[in-house]
C-alpha cells in the first residue's frame, strides 16, 4: 500500500471521531472500508504521536473518541484537523510572497504551528511528503507586489487610489 494511502486514511479517521462521538473499531472499519486490524493500528499511531483519542468501555466494546473537553484546552475553538489543515494551506501562499498579506498570514499560520504539539507537527510534515497542495499560478506571482503593496498602504492610510 502506497504510504499516502495510509496518510489520507489517518487524515479520515481523525475527522470521522471528532464529527462522531464514540465509534466503535468496527463502525470505523466500515467508514474508513478497511480491516479492523488496520483501524486499531492507526488508532495506535495516531495516539502516539499525541493525539488526544481515548476509547471508552461500553459493556464489552470500545468506544473511541476525542479526550472530552480537549478542545476548551486549545487557545482558539479550531479543531486539530483544522489546525492542520490551515498548517498545511501555507503552500497556498506561495503567490503572495514578498507582500503584506503574505507576511500578516505567515505570522498567523506560525501561530497556529506552535499551537500544535510537535508528534502532530512530525506527522504533518510526513504527511506533506505524500499530499501538497497547489494553488492556480496567480498574477501576483509575477509582479503582484508592484501593486498590492501601494494598495495595502492607501487602505491603511485611508487615501483613494485609482487603478486600471
Amino acid at each position: 500500500m502506497p504510504r499516502g494511502d495510509q496518510l489520507i486514511r489517518q487524515w479520515c479517521l481523525l475527522q470521522v471521531l471528532e464529527n462522531r462521538v464514540g465509534q466503535t473499531v468496527e463502525e470505523l472499519a466500515a467508514d474508513l472500508k478497511c480491516s479492523v486490524r488496520t483501524v486499531w493500528r492507526d488508532l495506535r499511531v495516531l495516539q502516539a504521536v499525541g493525539f488526544p483519542l481515548t476509547d471508552l468501555r461500553d459493556g464489552k466494546r470500545s468506544r473511541w473518541q476525542f479526550v472530552e473537553g480537549y478542545r476548551s484546552k486549545l487557545p482558539v475553538p479550531f479543531t486539530l484537523t483544522e489546525l492542520l489543515a490551515l498548517h498545511w494551506g501555507r503552500d497556498l501562499l506561495v503567490p503572495f510572497r514578498g507582500t503584506p498579506v503574505r507576511d500578516a498570514l505567515g505570522s498567523a499560520l506560525e501561530k497556529i504551528r506552535s499551537l500544535l504539539p510537535p508528534q502532530a507537527i512530525a506527522y504533518l510534515e510526513a504527511m506533506g511528503e505524500v499530499v501538497s497542495v497547489r494553488g492556480v499560478r496567480m498574477k501576483l506571482a509575477l509582479g503582484g507586489q508592484d501593486w498590492l503593496t501601494p494598495l495595502h498602504e492607501a487602505i491603511r492610510n485611508q487615501e483613494r487610489i485609482e487603478i486600471d
